[in-house]
């Protein structure tokens, strides 16, 4: 909760965007993933090249308090992802369910290595140029799919129509402040690499959201 209302603190609501900061759609300022059918044949391995996340998979990471996918019930090789044309997402994607009662839960995990996920999941990963990987996944986890979902039976929500969507860009200075009060919030939960260990973030954002927050770098 802490996070999350530091989100709106500092950028605003997302629709309203009452600071003015420029707004891209989801198709300029990131990369879409889409799941790939995964046959019950191939299904049970405990070891391989990739873990190949189910939806089940997420939920479960998602409520064992993972933002990072860390535990997998299936692997494959590079042979079998060959074969199944398989799309391989790289690490640092955001995944979740598009399809059935699982999209209403709106869980959402990042890709800690190069995997595939289902084809009841989509993935989409955040340019960095625009979009720090913090600032992104508390964006989408508080993008509400049912929004987005197609008024079917079977709740569903497509590609075409997350492209379309707009996301705030701040400034990027505005955005590492974020990404260090998230850090600082769960450090167990997010991984900072050792060069972001070298330094403290001491940045100018706007008066109404500043906080000289030092971050203990060791």
């Amino acid at each position: 909760e802490l996070v999350k209302s530091q989100f709106i603190e500092m950028f605003g609501d997302q629709k309203t965007n009452p600071y003015g900061f420029e707004k891209m759609t989801l198709d300029k300022a990131c990369t879409f993933f889409s799941g790939t059918g995964f046959p019950n044949d191939y299904q049970g391995n405990s070891s391989g090249d990739y873990p190949f996340y189910k939806v089940g998979d997420i939920s479960r990471n998602v409520q064992e308090g993972n933002v990072f996918l860390v535990s997998c019930d299936n692997y494959i090789s590079n042979e079998i992802a060959a074969k199944l044309k398989g799309t391989i997402l790289p690490e640092r994607t955001v995944v979740f369910a598009k399809i059935g009662e699982a999209l209403r839960l709106n869980r959402r995990a990042i890709t800690a290595t190069s995997c595939l996920i289902d084809n009841n999941a989509m993935g989409i990963k955040p340019n960095e140029e625009y979009l720090n990987l913090e600032y992104f996944f508390q964006y989408m986890l508080a993008l509400d799919m049912g929004e987005y979902s197609a008024a079917t039976a079977m709740p569903s929500v497509r590609k075409s129509t997350l492209q379309t969507v707009k996301i705030i860009v701040p400034p990027r200075e505005l955005q590492e402040r974020f990404s260090c009060i998230s850090k600082q919030s769960d450090k167990s939960k997010f991984v900072v690499s050792n060069r972001n260990l070298s330094r403290c973030l001491v940045i100018q954002i706007p008066r109404r959201t500043q906080c000289h927050l030092r971050w203990p770098l060791r």
